[in-house]
């Protein structure tokens, strides 16, 4: 996942990505105002247990504090590029196209870590 600040530059990193190999359906760009709204719908509706397994994520891990950064900078009506890569030269592929386009705030997740890159 990754932050570019404008449009015109995101949909060319997401170009870029596509000719570097990567998969349409492995890849979404995000508008800043659909995060935004997608985040506050998520806060209204939350169950006693989703807001249980909220608070505990935020005491144990630092999710909670990633998808607020994430929030903020679609605050800020910037974009959200999120690329799916699992293999190591895929994510170093997919790190240097995106940091090329002016990402920033670039993390891979996986099932029980997160990288900075």
């Amino acid at each position: 996942m990754a932050v570019i600040d404008d449009r015109e530059s995101a949909e060319k990193a997401v170009r870029a990505l596509s000719d570097a190999g990567l998969p349409e359906s492995d890849m979404d760009l995000l508008d800043g105002p659909s995060v935004v709204e997608a985040s506050r719908s998520f806060q209204q509706y939350r169950s006693r247990l989703q807001r249980l397994e909220a608070w505990l994520s935020s005491v144990f891990s630092d999710d909670a504090a990633y998808a607020r950064t994430y929030v903020l900078e679609a605050e800020h009506g910037h974009y959200l590029v999120i690329a799916h890569a699992d293999q190591p030269e895929v994510v170093d592929r997919v790190s240097r196209v995106l940091r090329a386009h002016g990402a920033h705030g670039m993390r891979h997740y996986q099932s029980l870590t997160v990288t900075d890159l």
